[in-house]
């Protein structure tokens, strides 16, 4: 009968593992690197990657990155716009809440992609305009990868959609 050392197949496991773990840690820190510039409130240094991973949807003013297409204008005062968001944001079942500004004006949310969890980075920014209407700013972007397969875009458009219908009475 054949002896196996304990630990011989464990060796190789744990060599693995280190591989692995060497790699995401260098991967995070590329990824850091990469990661766009914000805050997003501040359009004039908002830097967008050259990766079809992002989308931004922005309206009324001066902003160094181009929006991929402009935000809507609401018809309420920016506080009650914070309001919708944050209600809406709160019935979405993979988003995590990472900052608030004190006045709610400006959002910070992950997002997990449904199927395989990819953690998303969501940036919105409300800001008020005249005549008790605001609008507001609304960064989607991957944290890792290099294409979203529109994911970012149809995030974005959703939850305009959704936070709209909620400002104008229509419910969820």
């Amino acid at each position: 009968m054949t002896r196996r050392r304990r630990g011989a197949n464990g060796g190789r496991l744990g060599a693995v593992l280190a591989v692995a773990l060497v790699m995401a840690v260098a991967g995070a820190d590329a990824k850091d690197t990469a990661r766009p510039a914000f805050p997003l409130a501040d359009c004039a240094t908002l830097q967008r990657p050259t990766s079809p991973n992002t989308w931004l949807a922005a309206s009324h003013g001066p902003c160094a990155a181009i929006a991929d297409e402009p935000a809507p204008d609401f018809p309420v005062d920016a506080a009650r716009q914070a309001k919708a968001w944050q209600a809406w944001l709160a019935l979405q079942p993979r988003v995590e809440r990472v900052w608030r500004s004190d006045d709610g004006l400006w959002i910070e949310v992950t997002d997990r992609t449904p199927l395989f969890g990819f953690v998303d980075r969501v940036s919105i920014a409300i800001r008020p305009l005249t005549d008790g209407r605001s609008t507001v700013a609304v960064y989607s972007r991957s944290e890792v990868g290099y294409w979203d397969l529109g994911t970012n875009r149809s995030r974005v458009r959703a939850w305009l959609r959704g936070v709209g219908k909620r400002l104008s009475g229509g419910g969820d």
